[in-house]
């Protein structure tokens, strides 16, 4: 297949898990010998890097100073380079992942192409464009009619969702036919490592420093294990806002909470984290729609405590491959680490069915092939409509 993945963000640059299962979807293409070129935007913070299969020339809506004309000119630009693309590329079928902030141009031209394509939806970022209500729908259908600016009628279908809850809200709220669940893999670990049980237990938060990741949470449940004589050092590897990074640092600093808590920053390398912690907590407070980091840390043997929410809890079987608690409830995160701290031997129990868990179930090869086989049948359907 000649395949042309259109997406907002490519790694190295990448807000989440999203960007990097994009990056693990082509990098599995192409070695299984299809042809994948990739359009995606460059960030002002990157170096030009210099890749015969991405091509980084989307523009993005600056929605902080950006006025309508920088929309428009946004919109018309990424419109014209998706078609130039599909020109040069010819793909066999255009594969979409997150448009937010570089427009519906991609949309429009991918459309107008009528070429297969397929959406993977790790979000719901059509929602940044389909706002509900009159006021929204009626300046769209304005939008069609005005001479210079694209728009019209398309569909989002079929769709890939890396989670059984998103399907039903596709469904709904964009009148997606066909959605099929696909969750996202991982390369497995050439061999199976464990942390260290012998130590003493450490956990480990790793991600995007924001508030709808959390960190505040847990740094509440350490307060909270420690009024109760219960110590827990806690490492932070990741990058985010710097105003919230300030307040737990602040929070840490103001409860006595330096000796436990190490802010390591972002970490290219998480590989030797996990070898050093046997517990991993990921105190989302958003609707997660997967949770990369916590099959990344379960391959990896380490036994983790997620909210009882969204994607975390299709992951997770309690109390056999991980724990659940209450979500956005530091009070029941500290419940359930205190229980769960008395029995190291269980924990790690826990964390050896996790492992096992996870390779039977998010080995990449084992998810991209159903993904392949989604490319191949819109394909092949196409064909025979054409014929």
């Amino acid at each position: 297949m000649r395949i042309l993945v259109l997406t907002n963000y490519y790694p190295p640059y990448s807000v989440g898990g999203y960007e990097i299962a994009c990056e693990t979807t082509v990098n599995w293409l192409r070695k299984r010998g299809h042809q994948v070129q990739v359009l995606t935007s460059q960030s002002p913070d990157e170096t030009p890097l210099a890749e015969s299969h991405v091509l980084r020339s989307y523009d993005r809506i600056d929605y902080a100073k950006g006025s309508y004309r920088q929309k428009w000119q946004t919109e018309k630009k990424n419109y014209t380079l998706t078609l130039d693309t599909i020109q040069a590329f010819q793909p066999d079928l255009v594969y979409l992942w997150s448009q937010r902030l570089i427009s519906l141009g991609p949309v429009y031209a991918v459309e107008k192409s009528k070429l297969p394509k397929v959406f993977e939806f790790g979000d719901f970022w059509p929602d940044s464009y389909l706002k509900p209500g009159l006021t929204p729908w009626i300046r769209r259908k304005i939008k069609e009619r005005i001479p210079g600016l694209h728009g019209g009628s398309f569909k989002l279908d079929p769709v890939i969702s890396v989670a059984r809850w998103m399907g039903p809200e596709i469904q709904s709220k964009y009148h997606s036919q066909k959605v099929v669940f696909i969750p996202n893999g991982l390369d497995l670990p050439s061999q199976k490592t464990w942390p260290d049980w012998n130590a003493p237990l450490k956990a480990l938060f790793l991600g995007r420093i924001d508030p709808e990741k959390g960190l505040h949470l847990a740094l509440e449940a350490l307060l909270q294990l420690k009024e109760q004589g219960q110590i827990l050092e806690l490492t932070v590897a990741g990058k985010g806002q710097a105003d919230y990074l300030d307040f737990c640092r602040q929070f840490v600093s103001s409860h006595g909470l330096e000796k436990q808590v190490h802010f390591l920053g972002w970490q290219p390398d998480p590989a030797p984290l996990y070898a050093q912690h046997p517990l991993l907590l990921m105190p989302t407070t958003m609707r997660e729609p997967f949770g990369l980091v916590i099959v990344e840390a379960m391959l990896r043997g380490l036994a983790v405590f997620a909210p009882d929410a969204y994607g975390p809890a299709e992951i997770i079987k309690h109390g056999e491959t991980g724990i659940l608690f209450q979500p956005g409830d530091s009070k029941s995160l500290a419940q359930a680490l205190l229980e769960q701290l008395k029995f190291p031997e269980r924990l790690q129990t826990i964390g050896k069915q996790a492992q096992a868990d996870a390779f039977e179930r998010f080995g990449v090869d084992k998810v991209k092939r159903q993904v392949e086989q989604v490319l191949l049948q819109e394909i092949e359907a196409q064909t025979c409509q054409a014929s």
